[in-house]
């Protein structure tokens, strides 16, 4: 495979990247995970790669007790659905976990092939990756709800969703928004609020799609895999981000009040008559010094954040020097 000038470096490159694949049923999601175990060998990272398919259908006939023998009863079960989903991202957390003790040199992919209809879906696959310090992508299967039925249809048993809950599930789908694949995003930058940015868009509809699909998926991971997310700050970290800002807004009122009234006082010597600017300057710049000692000591032991009452006092000292500033004669008129 070409490399490319955007490629990833091997020694930054996350042990393991959890890559989630959205759409439809019957999208090709299952056929791409199958062609991408199949051509791991051609991925082009420059490194041993393992797949991981971690299909959630399969968890789901699993957690079903069939009625028919025959395993064409399609009745759906909300409580086996919950615990299906729950043992998949169970499997995809330990092969993540295990994924860090495996011999080195060897990178894992690990597939969630799930429909993920629903933003909040894939932000739980981005939490499960950042938690176990694995990179995160996604590609989307951008396939029409006419493909999909007619895919659908072909299939028997078990396989074959029901077209009601097919037609639900396109009027709900939340598509990822389209990237620009020129325009990389590696895993390191990603975050809660943009964590979809790494998404690649295929449209499900070619013949011999899955095959050639895996090769350009390859050749986009190769610049796309990158070190894990940054996990985000623990409650100590965001106890003292909490501490040091309120330890600025502290400060910041204090320096306020001092350019304040320095402002205050050069406008009022300006104002006054030459012969007395002097006298007037030393007494309202006493006046001044005495309003800051009494501010920094009545505010003393909250240097970490400012009460009301507080904020409340520095003002009447403020006004109070205003008033005094005020009291200065002005200049008589001609």
């Amino acid at each position: 495979m070409e490399k490319e000038s955007g490629e990833v470096h091997a020694d930054i490159r996350a042990h393991a990247c959890l890559l989630c694949l959205v759409g439809l049923p019957a999208s090709g999601k299952t056929s791409l995970a199958r062609s991408l175990a199949s051509t791991c060998t051609q991925s082009g990272l420059g490194q041993p790669v393992a797949v991981h398919h971690i299909c959630f259908d399969d968890f789901e006939r699993e957690a079903l007790s069939p009625q028919d023998p025959s395993g064409n009863d399609n009745s759906f079960s909300p409580e086996a659905w919950q615990a299906s989903r729950h043992c998949a991202f169970e499997c995809a957390a330990n092969l993540l976990e295990q994924s860090k003790n495996k011999e080195a040199g060897t990178l894992h992919l690990v597939i969630i092939d799930d429909n993920l209809q629903y933003r909040s879906m894939r932000a739980q696959c981005f939490q499960l990756a950042r938690n176990h310090s694995a990179a995160y992508a996604q590609l989307y299967l951008d396939c029409s709800l006419e493909t999909s039925k007619a895919r659908n249809a072909k299939r028997s048993g078990r396989e074959q969703v029901p077209v009601d809950a097919l037609e639900r599930m396109h009027a709900v789908m939340q598509p990822p928004a389209r990237c620009d694949c020129n325009k990389i995003i590696t895993s390191a930058e990603l975050t809660g609020n943009n964590f979809e940015s790494n998404t690649l868009v295929l449209a499900a509809s070619a013949q011999e799609w899955a095959m050639s699909s895996a090769q350009r998926v390859w050749h986009w991971l190769h610049r796309a895999w990158g070190c894990a997310p940054a996990l985000p700050p623990s409650p100590a970290e965001l106890k003292q981000l909490a501490d040091e800002g309120q330890a600025k807004n502290a400060a910041s009122v204090m320096h306020s009040l001092d350019l304040s009234t320095r402002t205050l006082l050069s406008a009022t010597i300006a104002r006054c008559p030459k012969e007395s600017r002097g006298r007037v300057a030393q007494e309202l710049n006493a006046a001044r010094q005495r309003l800051l000692a009494e501010s920094r000591k009545k505010t003393e032991g909250q240097k970490h954040n400012l009460d009301a009452a507080s904020h409340c006092l520095i003002h009447d000292l403020k006004r109070q020097f205003e008033v005094l500033c005020a009291s200065v004669p002005r200049p008589a008129g001609p």
